[in-house]
């Protein structure tokens, strides 16, 4: 519908409406094209926001195209498109803060990423990868500053507190800290 087409027909069904003349079908027909105009409109504002690159508010406008919409098809295809867009942004941007070995600043990308893309698995498996191998290497790094038990315990209980802050009922961790902190001296009086 054009603009004028519009308002011509919704000036017809005021009319109609005030005058009582309206049966149960003209107001499904006026609902479905209220449905339609917003559909449009949706459909319009997803497309500027995508090419804005405001990915996220374009999926959620693109959403809100209809099924029986002539632009649904291309709404769904324009989704799987920004999805993809956000993803590889997200992506890029995490895996450059784990080249610098922040892991931590990684994860709360990717956990973003996720609040934008709920249950999407790729952007799940990532956030659990990342997780593993951080935990990983913060044992690791523990276990390589434990030269003598007696001087280095206490560094590496330091190291496995500070991803027990990030991840404190994470078993492994907490096995670690009993096992360093064992080494600790005890002193009798």
């Amino acid at each position: 519908f054009s603009n004028s087409a519009y308002q011509s027909c919704n000036l017809f069904y005021e009319i109609l409406y005030s005058n009582h003349l309206l049966g149960n079908h003209l107001l499904q027909i006026k609902s479905s094209i209220n449905a339609s105009v917003v559909s449009k409109a949706a459909f319009i504002a997803a497309q500027e926001l995508e090419k804005l690159k405001n990915y996220t508010d374009a999926i959620v406008e693109y959403n809100k195209v209809i099924v029986n919409d002539s632009n649904y098809l291309i709404a769904q295809e324009s989704i799987t498109r920004c999805t993809s867009s956000i993803k590889t942004e997200g992506f890029e941007n995490a895996s450059q803060l784990v080249e610098n070995n922040d892991y931590i600043a990684a994860i709360a990308k990717l956990k973003e990423l996720s609040a934008k893309l709920p249950e999407d698995e790729e952007v799940l498996a990532k956030i659990t990868i990342y997780e593993k191998t951080y935990i990983n290497k913060t044992i690791e790094e523990a276990s390589t500053a434990f030269l003598t038990p007696k001087d280095d315990y206490s560094k590496s209980v330091s190291i496995i507190n500070s991803a027990l802050q990030y991840y404190p009922e994470n078993e492994e961790l907490l096995a670690k800290k009993d096992y360093y902190q064992s080494f600790a001296p005890v002193y009798l009086y």
